[in-house]
């Protein structure tokens, strides 16, 4: 910084670096990283799952082989770690995927640590085409140690079952209007189409399609099993979206549902949509953090 000496003249020197508070920071942050024993790779499948290991350091991965995707293997697969690395806390890490969030929770009740990764956002060399369970496990195991994992964030119990019912509404939702457009379709393709300004769906729109004509006999029966479809669609999304209405006056995020309703464009249904955001449980940085810090819900 410069500085005006006495007579007025500028010092032009260069400002001095306090090298010792860099060197305080980094120290701190060294104490406050969490180390574990050993740091475990899982490539999970429905039937099995592959294990490798990678200790502190900079030695090389190493595989452990395959394992049956059963709770008892797993168990005992930890139990076998934990006497190796004398009770210390191991980090497990395995991609997000079709299996859940099972085995997560299984870990974290044996006591160690376990991140679920995303898969998009783990690092890979050009070149590196060859997948094999073990290559996966054993890649897992090294960018576990190296810090370069994404995790994301995991719902607990209660937020994947209403993460269950929403999506099932979603699923639901989209038979509907696959329903919708082949019955649209078939009516179409026969020369007959609705108003473009008329409301479909009413009782009036049924009344209309029940009334068309054509020329053979088994077309009205396409068009009848047709709108039975759509009908029985539009029962099904009603009755899923009444039990979760049921379910949201339970919910320990019932508030914030409530507090999301408020805003414009916004009902119950899309407020009860949990987001894949959120923090760790041991403090690391998750994918799409929210600003407050907390898991949030909504649209």
């Amino acid at each position: 910084m410069n500085k005006t000496s006495t007579h007025g003249a500028v010092d032009q020197s260069p400002a001095k670096v306090d090298t010792a508070t860099a060197l305080e920071v980094i120290e701190r942050d060294k104490a406050q990283q969490k180390y574990y024993g050993a740091y475990i790779g899982l490539d999970v499948h429905k039937d099995s799952i592959a294990v490798a290991l990678a200790q502190p350091g900079r030695g090389e991965a190493q595989s452990w082989g395959e394992i049956a995707n059963k709770s008892k293997t797993v168990r005992r697969l930890v139990e076998r770690l934990s006497r190796l690395f004398e009770g210390q806390v191991l980090l497990f890490s395995y991609e997000a995927g079709p299996c859940g969030y099972g085995l997560y929770r299984q870990l974290l009740e044996l006591g160690h640590d376990c991140d679920v990764v995303a898969p998009s956002r783990i690092p890979s060399a050009p070149g590196d085409r060859v997948k094999t369970d073990r290559r996966d496990a054993l890649k897992l195991a090294r960018l576990a140690r190296s810090g370069d994992l994404t995790p994301v964030w995991v719902p607990d119990a209660e937020q994947e079952a209403m993460r269950d019912l929403t999506r099932a509404r979603d699923d639901l939702k989209a038979q509907q209007r696959k329903a919708r457009q082949q019955l649209n379709a078939f009516v179409l393709r026969h020369g007959h189409h609705w108003p473009k300004e008329r409301s479909r769906w009413t009782k009036t729109h049924y009344a209309w399609l029940e009334s068309l004509r054509f020329a053979h006999d088994w077309q009205y029966i396409v068009l009848q099993e047709y709108i039975d479809a759509v009908r029985a669609a539009t029962d099904r999304v009603a009755t899923l979206a009444t039990h979760m209405e049921r379910a949201l006056a339970s919910w320990s995020l019932a508030p914030v549902v409530e507090a999301l309703v408020a805003l414009r464009g916004i009902d119950k249904r899309m407020g009860a949509q949990p987001r894949q955001k959120g923090v760790s449980h041991h403090d690391r940085v998750y994918a799409q953090p929210p600003s407050s810090g907390s898991p949030t819900v909504g649209i």
